[in-house]
């Protein structure tokens, strides 16, 4: 597979399953928050894979201030994501920390949209190396 198709189609399945996740969490819907939670981490390690590949195919300095911003941005994202499993699961098998659970899980959305956007934008900076 191409790495611009395989990382355009991870990272819309990505979107879409994150919206799920958001969606049945806010729903109270655990059962199906926690598959959605499963399948959602899978295609984002499934997105990271193809954008590393994607990265090989193009300067990435020549994206300017958009390469370290999404570089640090990511980072964080995956952080923030990684304390939302783990609050996530500390909540589902003890009924505790519900409250910090949701702020972990609103900040790596945050930051996984914020991400997005300047994954995106330094996409369209980069100039494609030579063949």
């Amino acid at each position: 597979m191409q790495p611009q198709f395989g990382f355009v189609l991870f990272l819309i399945l990505t979107v879409l399953l994150l919206s799920l996740t958001v969606g049945t969490g806010l729903a109270g819907r655990r059962r199906l928050h926690f598959l959605s939670v499963l399948l959602t981490t899978g295609s984002l390690s499934g997105t990271i894979y193809f954008a590393e590949l994607l990265g090989t195919l193009l300067d990435l300095e020549s994206a300017g201030w958009a390469y370290p911003v999404h570089l640090w941005n990511a980072k964080a994202a995956v952080a923030a994501f990684l304390a939302a499993l783990g609050t996530g699961a500390f909540y589902y098998f003890t009924e505790k920390g519900r409250r910090l659970h949701f702020f972990c899980a609103m900040l790596a959305t945050a930051l996984m949209v914020l991400a997005l956007l300047t994954g995106l934008l330094m996409w369209m900076l980069a100039e494609p190396l030579p063949q």
